[in-house]
This record gives C-alpha cells, structure tokens and sequence, in this order.
C-alpha cells in the first residue's frame, strides 16, 4: 500500500518532468550537435539536477520496496505456516499418536507412520510450502 501511495504521489509526478528533461536535453544534442569540448552550463546544471532528483527518488523507494516484499513473503510464509498448524498433521507427526488394537509394536509404529506420511503427502500436495529461494533474501546462506 505504501509502495503504490508512493508511485502514485511521489514517483509518477517526479518522472513527468525527468522524462522531459531528458527529451529537452536529447533535443538540445541533435539540434546542436555538441563538439566535445563545452556544453551549455545550464544543460550540465539540468543534468545535475535530474541525477540528484532521480536519486532522491530512488533512495527512498529502495527501503520502501524492500519493507513490502518483506511483508509479502512474511504473509506468505505465515499463511502456510497457519495452514500447518491448523491441519494438526504437525502435532500428530511431533506425538507419537499411539494406534491402539494393533498386534505388535513395530506393526503399530509402520501403519501409524504410513497414515501419517500419507496425510502429509495429501496436505503437501494440496498446499505446497512457499519457495526457499523466494523467501531467503539474496545473499544469505538457506
């Protein structure tokens, strides 16, 4: 929400009168073809000018955008997680639910590991976790 007040109120006016700026000066360069050694002050100054703005900008959206995919991937990552949690395949999974009236021990651990695995299988394949990769910032170690 940030991110799009911003464009909307801060970057798409801003890049109206850098993008004629530029377009001023490109104009400037095919109209007077420039000889390598001198430029009008006023062209070097509106180049200044725009950088400064242009950086301005891009200074303060970078932690903006940085701030919203962190929020997005946290939701993302936190939904799922919500999933897990409510389907109590994690609990069972963490318990050792005992199945009792089945002969012997090692029967009872394999029928009860194959149940759940299998209900594991069937919440994975219908809610499959979020990307690692997509949820790692760049340069961090998974």
């Amino acid at each position: 929400m940030f991110e799009s007040r911003f464009e909307a109120s801060i970057n798409a006016p801003v890049m109206a009168p850098l993008r004629c700026a530029e377009d001023v000066t490109r104009r400037l360069e095919e109209t007077l073809p420039w000889d390598g050694r001198s430029r009008e002050r006023w062209v070097l100054d509106l180049e200044r000018l725009k950088e400064e703005l242009q950086s301005a900008v891009h200074f303060i959206l970078q932690p903006l955008r940085a701030v919203s995919s962190y929020h997005h991937f946290f939701n993302k990552a936190n939904s799922w997680y919500s999933l897990v949690l409510c389907e109590n395949i994690l609990q069972e999974l963490l318990s050792g639910v005992d199945t009792a009236g089945v002969p012997t021990e090692q029967h009872r651990r394999m029928t009860w590991e194959k149940s759940k695995l299998s209900k594991l299988s069937t919440f994975l394949k219908k809610n499959p976790p979020p990307d690692t990769e997509e949820l790692v910032a760049p340069g961090s170690s998974v």
